[in-house]
């Protein structure tokens, strides 16, 4: 991976006393957002999610978050990209206060308590991300960073927060930065759909074997969570699968496209799973024991939900499989 990264680019906040904190990206890498953040207290995670909360380490100053894609082709998967800027990190004098992915994180409840930059700019696929906080103390500063890494469709989707000292107030940008003036909401490239992720396949090999798998029969208008009409064939064959395999445990995630506001589509993306689990649990005669539900409103996309058919798509529910 480390020999595919194609250019440095600086991307810290710099002065006397600091270093910056430069990063090799592979080839394609495009900078997405970038959001400055003001003087003040700001909090990072130093654990994952531990039932009640994510425990979190405070660092005052300034600092900047900073978001880019990467074509997800070859080599360029979530973790092979995390892994190799996690070394960066490293051998630039940062220690890791903490590192994991994504059941190890705390995945939904993680997401829900860790800042990242909304969809179009960052976008956290809950069943493959990877996060790490690294701190760096030198000259009496004390540094610290935060990395996302995930997937949108084809892309790799990453996101660096940095806070420096207060004092610690020059910005060294590469040339990527000539967007910053831009507003977020169009710095993204629109997501290419990819053919191939709707072709049909067994439901329980692809949930056993990649722990996930989007119920495509599922329909739902805009605002509804009513599935109507006769039970989708999924739902029954997931039933059969769960019956047969009673020490399997499935959680069914709601999504909603981003129309309206973030409490709203909350609420709408688990009343969507809801209606799913109780098909499962209620007509379908699955034990409940084997079924969770939640929701995660519009901060999953598939697709762009600039246009229709993107919407459509993202309007939809999920199966992950849990671990044994």
């Amino acid at each position: 991976m480390k020999g595919g990264l194609a250019f440095p680019l600086a991307i810290a906040l710099m002065a006397t006393g600091a270093e910056a904190l430069e990063l090799a990206w592979p080839d394609g890498t495009v900078l997405t957002a970038r959001s400055d953040l003001a003087v003040g207290v700001h909090s990072l995670p130093s654990g994952g999610f531990d039932g009640a909360q994510v425990p979190i380490l405070d660092f005052e100053g300034q600092g900047q978050v900073r978001t880019w894609t990467i074509p997800a082709q070859g080599q360029a998967g979530p973790f092979l990209v995390f892994d190799a800027l996690a070394g960066q990190i490293e051998e630039q004098g940062f220690g890791l206060v903490f590192r994991c992915t994504t059941d190890l994180c705390g995945g939904f409840d993680f997401r829900r308590e860790v800042d990242a930059l909304p969809p179009p700019a960052m976008f956290v696929d809950l069943a493959d991300f990877y996060f790490l906080t690294g701190v760096r103390e030198k000259d009496e500063t004390v540094e610290a960073v935060s990395l996302w890494v995930s997937r949108a469709a084809r892309q790799v989707t990453v996101q660096l927060t940095h806070v420096v000292p207060a004092q610690v107030a020059d910005l060294a940008v590469g040339p990527a930065e000539i967007v910053e003036d831009a507003p977020v909401e169009t710095l993204a490239p629109k997501l290419e759909t990819d053919p191939s992720e709707n072709e049909p396949g067994p439901l329980w090999d692809t949930l056993t074997t990649q722990g996930r798998a989007v119920l495509e029969d599922l329909r739902f208008e805009a605002g509804s969570s009513s599935l109507g009409g006769a039970i989708p064939a999924s739902l029954q064959r997931l039933a059969e699968q769960l019956q047969s395999n009673p020490d399997k445990r499935i959680v069914i995630v709601g999504h909603t496209d981003a129309t309206g506001s973030t409490a709203t589509n909350m609420q709408l993306s688990k009343a969507r799973a809801r209606a799913v689990a109780s098909v499962l649990t209620g007509d379908l005669g699955v034990p409940s024991a084997q079924v969770r539900f939640d929701g995660v409103g519009y901060l999953v996309p598939r697709h762009s939900n600039e246009t229709e058919l993107g919407r459509k798509k993202n309007r939809r529910v999920e199966v992950m499989i849990l671990p044994d």
